[in-house]
Order: structure tokens, then C-alpha cells, then sequence
């Protein structure tokens, strides 16, 4: 006869419940990173998102401000500028911010005034938290107005702020236009 209990194989409750905490412990852990993962993930694709769409904007006034043939000085200033441009209809059209997005105006038959109060222009960028434009003249002196002849503009400095919805950080943009129509040396398109 065999004694009861002596050869008999399996877990006792301690071993039980310490396999259940440790099991516990290395699914924490695992949960913890991959919520990290998937947090890292979406910040990174919300980088691409608002880089993607400042470069958008910033390569839209490229285009356009490079080709201007006439800046109204009188109502440009370091948040607004109105351009005429040589391709286009002899009509001004304003870059500008309203609020907390940065619009091109352009209205077809007559001049188009700065963006303000209601929704004019069409969206360049949105959640914008600063917008700056700064005037480089011949001299290579720094201006919040533009000289009042276009043949005294050299470059135009865009700067802009924008702020994240996820965490409130910002990340800033900016690019220098050379406009080709203003007869300085080494200006795009001069032959000097």
C-alpha cells in the first residue's frame, strides 16, 4: 500500500499565485510599452500632417510672391502684404492672417483687401499662432513695412507658428522669397 500524498505532483497555492503576479507584472509592462508605442506613432504622424501642410502654404506664397511686379506699401505691413503679380489679372491680392489661419485673398475684377473680420480668402494654413512678414531691402536692412518701390525689396522673410491641437506644442516654419521682377543683381531672373 502507497501513503497518500507523498508522490502526488502539482503547484501549491503559493506557486500558483506567484506565477499570476509575475504574469501580471510582464503584462503591465508590456501594455505600458506599447501605449508608448502607439503614442509615439501618432505624434510623429501628426508632425508629417502640420509639416506637410506649412510647406504647402509656404511653397503657395513662394509661387506667388516671387512673381510680384508691384507691392502696395501703404497697406502691407508685417502681418499683410498686396501684391500685383506679372501673370495675373492687374488686380492686388493680400497674403495675410485672420484669426488663427493664414489666407490668400484673391478677388477677380477689383483689389483685394487684407484678411479680417469674416472669412475672406481662401485657407493656407490653419491653427496658426503667429504669422510674420519682414522686408528685406537693397541695403539688406530688415523692415516690418515694404520700401515703396519694388526695385528696393530684395527679399521677403515669412515666418510662421504652428500650434499643435494634441499637446499644445508649436513648431515653426519659415522661407525667403527672392521676387524675380525687381531688377536687383543676382535677383532670380535678373541677367546680372
Amino acid at each position: 500500500m502507497q501513503q497518500a500524498g507523498k508522490n502526488e505532483q502539482g503547484f501549491t497555492l503559493i506557486e500558483t499565485i506567484a506565477v499570476i503576479l509575475l504574469v501580471g507584472v510582464i503584462s503591465a509592462v508590456l501594455g505600458m510599452a506599447i501605449v508608448q508605442g502607439v503614442k509615439s506613432y501618432v505624434f510623429g504622424r501628426t508632425n508629417v500632417v502640420i509639416s506637410q501642410k506649412a510647406q504647402l502654404a509656404l511653397a503657395r506664397m513662394d509661387r506667388e510672391l516671387r512673381a510680384i511686379t508691384e507691392i502696395d506699401d501703404t497697406n502691407s505691413d508685417d502681418k499683410c502684404i498686396r501684391y500685383k503679380r506679372e501673370t495675373a489679372a492687374l488686380d492686388f491680392r493680400t497674403i495675410g492672417m485672420q484669426a488663427d489661419s493664414v489666407r490668400i485673398n484673391v478677388i477677380d475684377g477689383s483689389d483685394a483687401p487684407c484678411p479680417s473680420a469674416g472669412d475672406q480668402g481662401s485657407l493656407l494654413l490653419d491653427n496658426v499662432s503667429s504669422f510674420t512678414l519682414q522686408y528685406e531691402d537693397d541695403q539688406g536692412n530688415m523692415l516690418t513695412n515694404p520700401p515703396a518701390l519694388l526695385e528696393n525689396l530684395r527679399a521677403i522673410h515669412i515666418e510662421l507658428t504652428v500650434s499643435r491641437i494634441d499637446s499644445g506644442r508649436t513648431e515653426s516654419f519659415s522661407v525667403v522669397i527672392s521676387p524675380r521682377n525687381t531688377g536687383l543683381p543676382n535677383a532670380p531672373g535678373s541677367s546680372g
